[in-house]
């Protein structure tokens, strides 16, 4: 049993998904009581875009261990990504409950209350997680957080710190380039979005089908003005994850920052209901808020 699961770790680090999936799936055929191998295969189903397995699963590992927080927290994540945010609250209140030292519980739980417009308890729940442990991803959500409101100093405060608490990610340089971008601290913003780029470059060379990082490659290039690259690398991101939110709303910022309008307003036509209204609320997509088109596909949606 162990040696399946440090098999299906690997395989899904290195993106072979199926294959990892395969060693999870004879997992629970060997150990259907085990919880942790119903969580990985769940993390699995999910990565290859198995919603409806990935609940099912997320499901038996909380049956079979009904008091351990993990599986709660992974369900909780799954949840969060496809923008189901009151589900996604209750499980990381489920969380707490469990594990209340727990700093990451705290951080979904703000992270919900964040895009249901909650803006104060959100950021109660990220301060609450920031004192039971300063890590990179609650320095980062608190300096989204702030960023939302344009409060963009606090935000770079913010971003600074999560790049050098733990091994820098090229997200985490990406939004300290933006920070810096709206505070006008242009060459500071260049220094950001390079080290953006560079680490982006390499999270595709250990992982080509992963979508996000082409996004993110694509979305700093543009801000760097390297066009035919932001262009190829934005095209490549949605042909790989077309229903990824995440690579959606990058490829909205991608094109809006090269001036593709039309492009944009091409992409949202099949966008989700709810990504069209986070896009609604971002402070520096206001010319595209206020574009007819925009407003009719958001009108459209919501009365879907």
């Amino acid at each position: 049993m162990p040696v399946l699961l440090a098999a299906g770790l690997l395989k899904r680090q290195r993106g072979w998904y199926d294959q990892a999936a395969l060693d999870y799936s004879r997992a629970v055929e060997l150990a259907p009581e085990n919880s942790e191998a119903w969580k990985r295969l769940a993390d699995v189903n999910n990565l290859m875009n198995r919603p409806d397995e990935a609940v099912t699963t997320y499901q038996q590992a909380i049956r079979f261990q009904p008091d351990y927080y993990a599986p709660y927290y992974a369900l909780g994540r799954f949840y969060l990504v496809r923008e189901q945010y009151r589900e996604a609250e209750a499980l990381f209140r489920r969380v707490i409950e469990l594990a209340p030292g727990l700093a990451a519980g705290r951080i979904g739980l703000g992270l919900a209350q964040q895009e249901q417009m909650r803006l104060s308890e959100a950021e109660q729940s990220l301060l609450t997680a920031l004192h039971l442990q300063e890590t990179a991803p609650v320095l980062t959500d608190l300096g989204w957080l702030y960023y939302a409101q344009e409060r963009y100093g606090e935000a770079a405060q913010y971003f600074e710190k999560s790049v050098n608490a733990q091994p820098p990610t090229a997200l985490r340089y990406a939004d300290l380039g933006d920070a810096y971008r709206q505070l006008g601290r242009v060459r500071e913003a260049a220094d950001a979005y390079r080290q953006a780029q560079s680490l982006a470059a390499s999270e595709i060379v250990e992982n080509p089908i992963e979508p996000s990082a082409r996004a993110n490659l694509a979305y700093v290039s543009a801000r760097l003005g390297e066009r035919s690259e932001a262009e190829f690398e934005i095209r490549q991101a949605v042909a790989i994850g077309p229903s990824n939110t995440t690579v959606l709303r990058l490829a909205v910022f991608t094109f809006e920052a090269l001036g593709e309008h039309e492009q944009t307003l091409k992409l949202l036509a099949g966008a989700p209901r709810q990504l069209l209204e986070k896009l609604s609320r971002q402070p520096e997509l206001r010319s595209l808020q206020q574009d007819p088109n925009f407003q009719k596909i958001l009108t459209t949606k919501v009365h879907q």
